[in-house]
């Protein structure tokens, strides 16, 4: 709807086994993961909440890695210009 905040729920399954790099990273070298979003009609994606991350020890890095693992939900909302 024209004017609108549209919620969106961003859904990631992650694969048993593996892991990405939770928002905020941490150590701070890593790259968080980031939820972007483009679009051609003026939208804009708002700030997106990202969920805590699970601390996991990594051979050779001294503090714990913080990441996301099995089903996480990122929330955000696009805004839709007055004029569409």
């Amino acid at each position: 709807m024209p004017g609108a905040d549209c919620p969106v729920v961003v859904t990631l399954q992650i694969k048993e086994g593996w892991h990405i790099n939770a928002n905020p990273a941490r150590p701070k070298f890593l790259k968080a993961t980031e939820l972007k979003g483009e679009f051609m009609n003026g939208s804009l994606l708002s700030k997106v909440t990202y969920p805590p991350g699970t601390d996991i020890k990594s051979e050779g890095v001294e503090e714990p890695i913080s990441v996301y693992e099995g089903t996480v939900e990122l929330k955000t909302a696009i805004t839709v210009p007055e004029n569409i």
